[in-house]
């Protein structure tokens, strides 16, 4: 009586066990499937903004890599923010100031850049001059944008001293009348631009006043600066002018 009693027990434990066990399947997936309907009604009422996929510094240029979309709670988003469809229009945008990753892209902080110009081939402390010419020191056409050059006066007119030749070698030629790249020359230019260190603009400007050749340098060589040399000076004797 005892042992089917103790049996009995054993029994009722299994099955009391076995129900709490499926009773929490149905509880566990009852709850995940109201978790699943309640993210996909807030996914649905939830909208895509654009952000920023890295830190951006100050300066960069924005790329299409450099944005990704996230969804917001309608009463998260500003008025501000920018869609994804905004994306095209943004991108070649500077940035005005850092921004970190995953910020909401705004329009303040975005600025457009600054368009490129021919004087952005210039380095620091460096100058654009441009010279009017003539058909000698163009080398009757020969000479082409992105030749080195060494211009050469005469520099007892130019500073009215003892007589000696000025040079400035290995300077690059720019432009040739409007022209900044190495096509040939469709006419006469009237006009070379040269790159000048402030030292060379500076010489230049007094070698400008006596006139100046321009000889042509070969490329891919750089020329050692040439020593001004002393002219050489013919003086007469008093007398043999009479005696002759």
């Amino acid at each position: 009586m005892r042992l089917r009693l103790k049996w009995k027990f054993s029994l009722v434990l299994v099955l009391v066990l076995a129900l709490m066990f499926a009773s929490s399947r149905v509880i566990t997936s009852y709850i995940n499937q109201q978790s699943q309907e309640l993210e996909q009604q807030r996914s649905a009422t939830m909208e895509w903004v654009l952000v920023f996929s890295r830190d951006m510094e100050s300066g960069e240029v924005l790329r299409m890599a450099d944005l990704q979309q996230r969804k917001y709670p309608p009463s998260y988003i500003n008025d501000e923010w920018l869609r994804p469809e905004d994306a095209s229009a943004v991108v070649g945008s500077e940035m005005s100031y850092f921004v970190s990753a995953g910020a909401p892209v705004m329009i303040h902080q975005l600025r457009q850049p600054r368009p490129v110009t021919f004087a952005d081939r210039l380095a620091e402390d460096e100058y654009a001059v441009t010279i009017a010419v003539g058909i000698e020191q163009l080398h009757h056409g020969l000479l082409r944008v992105g030749n080195h050059v060494a211009l050469v006066a005469n520099a007892g007119r130019a500073l009215s001293t003892a007589q000696q030749l000025m040079t400035l070698s290995n300077i690059e030629v720019l432009a040739i009348d409007q022209r900044s790249n190495s096509e040939p020359n469709t006419g006469v230019a009237t006009t070379l631009t040269l790159r000048l260190s402030v030292n060379d603009a500076v010489t230049f400007e007094h070698m400008r006043r006596s006139g100046f050749a321009i000889w042509l340098q070969k490329p891919g060589q750089v020329y050692p600066v040439i020593e001004q040399a002393q002219m050489v000076h013919i003086y007469e004797l008093p007398g043999q002018g009479a005696s002759q």
